[in-house]
């Protein structure tokens, strides 16, 4: 299993197989670090979603256009501008290579790359006269390069510093490397327990000042206005040099230690006596008003984990930022007060989320920003026109409609949205309406809500929704649900407390009058569980094995509804007293997730025993299965939304023997075929959406003796002979207990 997100490197969550957590964004996620360019704009960028710049007044928007998209994501490790050219960017991508940009981000091209570099490049460093002189830094490696980035060379290697080197371990960990902003060519590299190295040449020679530092350096920085003077904090002293880095003195009149741990040390350039530093997680930043004597402590803003310290080029009372979990924070008063710099960066609430079906890797999401679209073939998250819509969407429907993507759903509203995210119609429902489920069953969109005793449903006719009232008499409860049965087409079932299901027969008298043209639907409902319970149906997913089981998340727990002759409730999940979201695994039936008051569960053995996923600083707000990627998408509370990556069951219990699909993907039609291991009378595959809907049933009378051959050629119809819609099928049948599964990509 592995859990893919948007978090800094050094905070990823492991998992069983040790793989990291991808956050998809929207809108970013963890800001990294931050640069200014030219003409008071600034340029950040986020840890898998690529850069933003922001001109002075205006918003943050995505730069990322032109860059290396590498499952969806944009991994840039570090960034740096050209002084004497600010419009010049350059970014390291996680694999190594670096790309410059000659117009603040419009276009990207590749520079080159260090090659073998094994490690993530965490500092880019341009010459500031000339942009073809470049150092870039990992965590034990400082390369110089002096065609622009096409070429590199390693340095801190004997043949490279003094002759001072013997004994030196060249493994060495550089803290940073400070660029002397008065002298071209003169940097100051500072390791982190092999002292200091300096050069006046670009790297050319290095000079080695060793163990002139009592103990393993934290953090360092350089005075602007006096590229001389630098500070370094180790064991949580202050060190000041004023000679390039050949000697250091103690700091201080608080004792040793005062400061503790620090990650970024800074020197306000518009005033350089005053030094910031950053404190790990979200404790606390201290300044110095006196060049490191006496410190105050000033607050971050509340909730916030920050990762990076950002100084206006003109000093503090112009600007200081911090980059954080949830974007960027401004304070004009040197730390004092906090306000968002965040337009285009906005913290955003999960409301609902869908994968597509159609095998692009596409995910939608509904926000409290509007609805969003994640494209892995575009960099970032892309958003769909509010006025397209009319209205704040809350809810995703898949809809099995050959000519529909999805239903979107308001809280008294609903839209028809193709695959591309156009929005064909909206139909706006009475004022005391609440949509709270809905589905697609005989041609037509049924949707249920609080309103009275309320059910309704609408027709789909030449692109405009036609609503009708359906006859209900029983008590409506909040929060109602409504769903068909994919193992009986002419079978609907409404939750609302207790489950309730209507069969529809088509009358002799009007044999060609459809479900949508009778009077209040033409159904009669019945009670199907004798016992209360629940008050509240979250969520509820259909379990695909044999017996098509139905899963309830509830007020009071989850509950499996045994879809058979005796139909009765079993409580099966892992002790949550309120169940919010349920989903399942359509080619692993006997895997499921729920969530459960922000934490997600899984359970491999069909509720025989539960795991806690465990997801770190997240709160999930909402869950679906992507049957195509084979992950499981997350809603995180305000961070975006995640997926989450499965190894293969190794469960023998539930393990699923392949069917053999070729060709796949496939136009007109592809080949099934599985060997049969018992003797079996008859046969029966079933064809289902990776929403959970049948598509297409197949029997076939037997016997079948052991080791006989089924095959079988599928030209992309269902059971009413309708072409599907483009997208993934998933194939299931089950032989002598022994269930076997595929899925295909049917193209247009």
């Amino acid at each position: 299993m592995s859990l893919i997100l948007l978090l800094p490197a050094s905070a990823l969550p492991a998992y069983q197989d040790g793989s990291p957590m991808m956050n998809e964004g929207p809108f970013g996620g963890h800001v990294q670090g931050m640069i200014p360019t030219a003409a008071g704009s600034w340029v950040l960028w986020t840890d898998d979603a690529g850069p933003f710049i922001r001109d002075e007044g205006g918003d943050w928007r995505s730069i990322a256009e032109g860059l290396p998209i590498t499952n969806g994501r944009v991994p840039i490790t570090a960034m740096a501008s050209c002084t004497i050219h600010p419009e010049m960017l350059f970014a390291a991508l996680l694999d190594g290579w670096i790309f410059r940009s000659t117009n603040s981000g419009m276009s990207w091209d590749p520079a080159g790359c260090i090659p073998g570099v094994g490690e993530t490049i965490r500092l880019l460093a341009p010459h500031p006269g000339d942009p073809t002189r470049i150092f870039a830094l990992t965590r034990n490696h400082l390369y110089r390069s002096d065609n622009g980035g096409r070429d590199w060379m390693e340095l801190l290697r004997p043949a490279n510093a003094s002759t001072q080197n013997l004994g030196v371990d060249w493994s060495v960990q550089v803290v940073s490397i400070l660029i002397d902003p008065l002298r071209p060519g003169t940097a100051l590299v500072v390791t982190r327990d092999q002292g200091t190295f300096r050069t006046a040449d670009w790297g050319q020679r290095l000079h080695w000042f060793r163990d002139n530092l009592p103990g393993p350096v934290d953090a360092a920085t350089l005075d602007p206005t006096i590229g001389t003077i630098a500070y370094t904090v180790s064991r949580g002293d202050l060190y000041r040099s004023v000679d390039a880095g050949e000697s250091w003195e103690f700091i201080g009149f608080s004792g040793r230690g005062a400061l503790g741990r620090i990650l970024q040390l800074r020197v306000d350039p518009g005033w350089p006596s005053r030094l910031l530093a950053l404190a790990p997680g979200a404790d606390k930043l201290k300044i110095s008003e006196d060049g490191g004597f006496t410190w105050q402590t000033r607050p971050l803003p509340q909730g916030e984990t920050v990762r990076t310290l950002v100084l206006h080029p003109l000093g503090c009372e112009e600007g200081l930022f911090l980059g954080t979990d949830h974007g960027v924070w401004k304070s004009r008063d040197v730390g004092r007060s906090w306000t968002r710099f965040n337009e285009g960066l906005q913290d955003i609430a999960i409301l609902d989320v869908a994968p597509a079906s159609d095998g692009s890797g596409r995910i939608w999401a509904a926000t409290d920003c509007g609805l969003m679209s994640f494209n892995p073939l575009a960099a970032g998250w892309e958003p769909i026109e509010h006025s397209a819509i009319g209205f704040p969407v809350e809810n995703l429907l898949a809809s099995p409609s050959p000519s529909s993507e999805m239903w979107i759903l308001g809280s008294r509203n609903l839209g028809f949205m193709t695959a591309d995210g156009h929005i064909q119609s909206t139909l706006e429902l009475p004022p005391d309406f609440n949509i709270s489920g809905a589905a697609w069953w005989k041609d037509c969109l049924w949707y249920c809500g609080t309103s009275g005793d309320s059910l309704w449903m609408a027709t789909w006719e030449e692109g405009i929704f036609r609503p009708r009232t359906v006859a209900f008499h029983e008590e409506v409860k909040i929060n109602p649900w409504i769903c068909s049965d994919p193992c009986d087409e002419d079978r609907l079932i409404l939750g609302t407390g207790s489950l309730y299901e209507a069969q529809y027969e088509i009358p002799n008298e009007t044999p060609h009058e459809t479900i949508c043209e009778k009077p209040g639907g033409g159904l009669s409902w019945s009670r199907i569980n004798t016992a209360d319970e629940f008050d509240i149906v979250w969520d509820v997913a259909w379990v695909l094995d044999e017996c098509l089981d139905l899963l309830l998340a509830t007020d009071r727990g989850l509950f499996l509804f045994h879809n058979n002759s005796e139909m009765t409730l079993e409580r099966v999940g892992p002790g949550a007293s309120t169940v919010q979201k349920v989903v399942c695994d359509p080619i692993e039936p006997t895997r499921w997730f729920i969530q459960a008051d922000g934490t997600v569960y899984l359970t491999a053995d069909s509720g025989r025993s539960w795991k806690n996923l465990d997801i770190p600083w997240m709160e999930v707000s909402t869950l679906a299965w992507d049957a195509v990627g084979e992950c499981l998408v997350v809603g995180l509370q305000d961070k975006g939304v995640g997926r989450i990556f499965f190894k293969e069951s190794s469960n023998p219990e539930t393990s699923i023997e392949p069917i053999t699909i070729s060709p796949n993907p496939f136009r007109g039609e592809t080949h099934l075929s599985f060997n049969i291991p018992v003797d079996i009378p008859d046969l029966e595959l079933r064809i289902y959406s990776v929403y959970g809907d049948l598509v297409r049933t197949v029997h076939r009378e037997g016997p079948f003796p052991a080791g006989a051959l089924f095959s079988w050629n599928w030209d992309g119809t269902s059971d009413a002979g309708h072409s599907v819609a483009a997208g993934v099928y998933i194939f299931r049948t089950v032989i002598g207990g022994q269930p076997y599964g595929g899925k295909a990509h049917f193209l247009r």
